[in-house]
């Protein structure tokens, strides 16, 4: 599918200088694993999931807050080098860039963040920028950004002509009520597991009705299943499994906001939930193939 003309996607998040540590193993309490020389990079999941966007040919632009710092400058640099544009981040004087450390092993993977400049991207911010983002086919918000952030956006968007797209990553908590003004909600199996209080679950009959139990208020839900696929619940209609073809996983670090950015994308150029998000299961699979977090992301095809 080619773009002839982009459909902007705003990306409100956070952004940080990322260092991914690959490892064996995971340690255990008390012990401690040693990991090959980095070099520490673009990271963040609002920054991830912009550039994800950006890898599809859709325009992407990033909300977010850095400090006047040489590692704010450096990231400034690298997302206008993956074609997101950088008018609406903020750079605030004395202020740190936030970082984040990720230690990725074939078992899993554990996250420290300093979220640094990232806090400040608050409410005010969120409205100095509302006229803007109100021109976007989508905005795509995350949790990271902070439940106050989160609700005021989400209160914004219904007046918006756009899509609202939340990924809750992590979960924050808001007014449920508010849940009713998000497009489409998306998570993984752990993130629906929070929001329906029940325990998390791996199997795909368990996430299909943690889903349906998400859908109960006629939003669209995705639950993301990782190097699985996704569970779809569109609005109003049955529940659908979109199952990822089997791929050898090399590095899973960053597959998740490649997932959530090719199916904002998509949405953004007019498919419907379930094609947009078929397409996004295609895309990042072929992600999990690479290490490497976002400098991973092949370009993104809509087939």
């Amino acid at each position: 599918m080619s773009i002839e003309s982009a459909t902007r996607v705003d990306v409100v998040g956070g952004v940080s200088v990322e260092t991914v540590l690959s490892v064996d193993r995971l340690p255990a309490p008390g012990q401690a694993v040693v990991a090959p020389p980095v070099v520490p990079g673009l990271g963040g999941r609002g920054a991830n999931q912009a550039v994800a966007v950006a890898r599809t040919g859709v325009e992407a632009r990033l909300v977010a807050a850095i400090g006047d710092d040489p590692e704010g400058r450096e990231l400034l640099g690298e997302l206008a080098g993956f074609g997101v544009s950088t008018e609406l981040v903020s750079v605030h004087r004395g202020a740190r860039t936030g970082r984040s450390f990720r230690l990725v092993a074939p078992g899993g993977h554990r996250t420290v963040l300093i979220p640094g400049a990232n806090e400040l991207t608050d409410v005010a911010a969120v409205h100095d920028v509302a006229d803007r983002l109100a021109t976007s086919a989508v905005v795509l918000l995350q949790g990271q950004v902070g439940a106050a952030v989160v609700e005021e956006t989400i209160r914004l968007a219904a007046g918006w002509p756009g899509r609202l797209v939340y990924n809750a990553a992590p979960v924050a908590e808001i007014d449920p009520d508010l849940y009713a003004v998000v497009g489409v909600l998306v998570v993984n199996e752990n993130e629906a597991a929070a929001l329906c209080g029940v325990p998390v679950s791996d199997d795909v009959g368990d996430i299909e009705e943690m889903a349906v139990q998400l859908a109960a208020r006629g939003r669209s839900v995705v639950v993301s299943m990782g190097a699985d696929g996704a569970v779809v619940v569109p609005s109003r209609r049955p529940v659908e499994v979109m199952l990822a073809e089997h791929t050898e996983v090399v590095d899973p670090a960053g597959a998740g906001d490649a997932f959530v950015g090719v199916l904002a994308a998509g949405l953004a150029v007019g498919m419907g939930v379930q094609e947009a998000t078929a397409a996004a299961v295609r895309q990042a699979t072929r992600t999990v193939a690479r290490r490497g977090a976002v400098r991973s992301y092949p370009t993104f095809e809509f087939d």
